[in-house]
């Protein structure tokens, strides 16, 4: 298997890798105001952008396989100047990636919060369904029962 990668050709793929996850940001920042805005249709479009991104930027880390797996082996192939523009891109991918994850976190526990707010107005309803049902079958007895007494 070949360990050598162009300095263009590696460039060119962490670049489009660090452009594909700024993307992914800026999707998951839309993510997190639609949830935070409860509106579910857009939420469930934007989740198939990502996922599409998603499939995009698996495509460019499969292609910075070999890079990964010889990382040492071929950063040493090219010069110094060379090495710092890969290691700073490889910062920033790292940075936004960072982001990126942070961000999901926060929106999974969004999502959590709402999910036990519903849950807790469910459980309300279904309370004082209770209760009305009781007061209606209450009601209704004591309905019956001064039918009864006014009728006997």
């Amino acid at each position: 298997m070949e360990k050598y990668i162009s300095i263009d050709d590696l460039l060119v793929m962490l670049e489009l890798q660090k452009k594909l996850y700024i993307q992914l940001s800026g999707l998951a920042q839309s993510q997190f105001d639609l949830i935070e805005n409860n509106t579910p249709e857009a939420l469930l479009r934007v989740l198939a952008d990502r996922q599409k991104l998603l499939s995009k930027i698996t495509k460019v880390d499969n292609d910075l396989k070999i890079f990964k797996q010889n990382r040492d082996e071929i950063l040493s192939q090219y010069s110094a100047a060379e090495r710092d523009r890969i290691n700073i891109l490889l910062g920033e991918i790292e940075a936004v990636l960072c982001e990126v994850l942070e961000n999901d976190q926060r929106d999974a526990q969004l999502l959590s919060g709402k999910k036990d707010q519903v849950a807790n107005e469910i459980k309300k309803t279904k309370s004082g369904s209770r209760y009305n049902k009781a007061y209606a079958a209450s009601y209704g007895e004591q309905q019956k029962q001064m039918f009864d007494s006014t009728s006997g």
